[in-house]
């Protein structure tokens, strides 16, 4: 019997085998079948590349492998040698004797004549020597798996082959991920720098958030250019919020009243402290002022005048900026020209907290102004990567079209005119994400300017200078004047109507209205002033 079981053993290992090479092409074909579809979805929408695709269709082929070779050990990992010995007489024509000869010798079947069990088990070795199992059981491939796969593969290749017309966009991307990534850096340095400032603990928290806010939309994988300019001009319209819009002014007067009072003994170290723009030194000199006689004794009458003029002077540069310290200012000299020096000084020393809550202001100022310079930088760097990414976009266009307009209409003259309408393009698209990107709008030049030198004034952001985009041609042909005043047009003529650009610029700004990008008050600007820059306008 242990023969028996040798020999039953041996025959589950050779059909287990037998079933793992039949199934090895169809698990090949299973796993190429899944990497052919996904990249032809991969060419339909931009979903994986080339070399992401290559390498998942080695791993998919590579698990369908294995899974199909391993299913038949691990489905009959729990046969029984009774439970193959069934299989076996069933599969060979054994008319049950292996499986009645381990069911005796394993005490199933009661047989108490020892005659007939040895019969039995004589019977079942006989029967075991006869079956030729390499005969009966060939190790074979299915050939129509294997054609199955080898369709897949020549599909899957030519697939992986073939231009991808998504590589474009998902290098695209690419970039554009690593921008952002990089830009979060900068909003990163931007927190920090609102951490160590002098701000209030409120306004830190709310710089902080906002802040943390456009890093958190920045870090979404699936954000679009727009949405991260959109994020970022949001955080910085908070900062602009928080910064007080007196504090630089204030600043600024100080430094020129220091820079610009008349030279005296008295106040030379507080005019010099102002000048610097170091408001705590100032703020002690200017408590010092009535003890500041060159004896060391108290303010002589005429000290006291001169004095007085110079608060006056001091008063006067900051009445704009800071009444409060002008007030004082000028009751402090008000009281020394009297002679009363303790209300002089109560004065004093009462301009100098102003000075003092001055440095403050400048110091949390310059620590928004910084955060915000830090916020303006990934901002430029996300519009210009995307812009750049659109004019490689419509490059690849153009070419592709100049392409085909080559294999239908051969000639220069077409060639021409793909090319000029390729640099249009880009141009278009330059245009449109500046406009999109900063999220505002600021003043447009003169309608004189168009008349005279055929130049779009593209700003990124208010208050900035932005720079003029000059169209190709500029010289032939001037383009038409907004306000509907005939202009002089030198001979020659404009590869790019000015209605053309008029109207790329104004969708841009349109979609930027609608999408939200444009905060709410400047909304009417924007609308202001591409309607000033409208063509027909004088026409209406």
């Amino acid at each position: 019997m242990d023969e028996l079981r040798a020999n039953i053993h041996a025959w589950s290992r050779r059909a287990r085998l037998q079933h793992s090479i039949s199934l090895t092409f169809f698990g090949l074909a299973c796993g190429l079948g899944i990497a052919l579809l996904i990249a032809l979805a991969s060419r339909v929408f931009p979903l994986l590349d080339t070399a992401t695709l290559i390498g998942l269709s080695i791993a998919l082929a590579a698990i369908g492998l294995v899974i199909a070779f391993a299913y038949p050990w691990l489905r009959h990992a729990r046969t029984s040698p009774i439970a193959w010995a069934r299989i076996f007489d069933q599969q060979f024509g054994l008319q049950e004797r292996t499986s009645t000869a381990l069911e005796i010798s394993e005490g199933n079947l009661a047989v108490k004549n020892d005659l007939i069990r040895n019969i039995q088990r004589r019977d079942a070795g006989h029967v075991v020597e006869s079956v030729d199992v390499h005969k009966l059981m060939p190790l074979r491939f299915s050939r129509r798996d294997a054609v199955v796969a080898l369709i897949f593969l020549i599909a899957l290749l030519v697939a992986l082959l073939l231009p991808n017309p998504q590589q474009q966009v998902l290098a695209e991307r690419e970039r554009l991920r690593q921008t952002i990534a990089q830009q979060i850096e900068q909003l990163e340095q931007a927190k920090q720098l609102i951490e160590g400032s002098s701000l209030s603990d409120a306004q830190k928290q709310a710089a902080i958030q906002a802040l943390d806010e456009a890093r958190r939309k920045l870090e979404d994988p699936n954000i679009s250019p727009e949405e991260a300019l959109a994020a970022i001009n949001e955080a910085q319209s908070q900062l602009d919020a928080l910064n007080d819009p007196t504090a630089q002014q204030r600043a600024e007067d100080l430094r020129q009243a220091g820079q610009s009072l008349s030279p005296d003994e008295l106040t030379n170290s507080l005019a010099n402290a102002l000048a610097n723009e170091d408001f705590d030194r100032a703020a002690n000199e200017m408590r010092n002022l009535t003890n500041a006689s060159e004896t060391g004794q108290p303010l002589s009458e005429e000290e006291l005048q001169r004095a007085a003029n110079q608060l006056d002077q001091l008063a006067r540069s900051v009445q704009n900026s800071d009444p409060e310290l002008a007030q004082r200012l000028r009751e402090a000299a008000q009281n020394m020209r009297e002679g009363n020096t303790q209300a002089a000084q109560q004065q004093l020393n009462q301009a100098a907290q102003s000075l003092e809550r001055a440095q403050q202001s400048g110091e949390a100022s310059q620590a928004l102004d910084d955060a915000q310079t830090k916020a303006e930088a990934a901002r430029q760097a996300i519009a210009q990567q995307a812009s750049q990414n659109q004019i490689q976009g419509r490059n690849q266009t153009s070419a592709n079209a100049q392409g085909g307009a080559q294999g239908r209409q051969p000639g220069q003259q077409g060639q021409a005119q793909s090319a000029g309408e390729g640099e249009a393009g880009n141009q278009s698209a330059t245009g449109s994400m500046s406009s999109m990107g900063s999220g505002s709008t600021s003043e447009s030049r003169k309608s004189d300017d168009f008349g005279s030198d055929n130049t779009v004034y593209a700003p990124r952001r208010i208050g900035s200078d932005g720079r003029p985009v000059v169209l190709p041609d500029a010289q032939s042909q001037a383009a038409p004047d907004p306000s509907g005043r005939a202009s002089t047009a030198p001979g020659g003529g404009s590869s790019v109507p000015y209605e053309q650009v008029y109207g790329d610029y104004s969708r841009a700004a349109d979609e930027a209205l609608q999408s939200g990008q444009v905060p709410p008050e400047m909304r009417d600007y924007v609308r202001d002033y591409f309607s000033s820059l409208d063509p027909n306008q004088g026409n209406r």
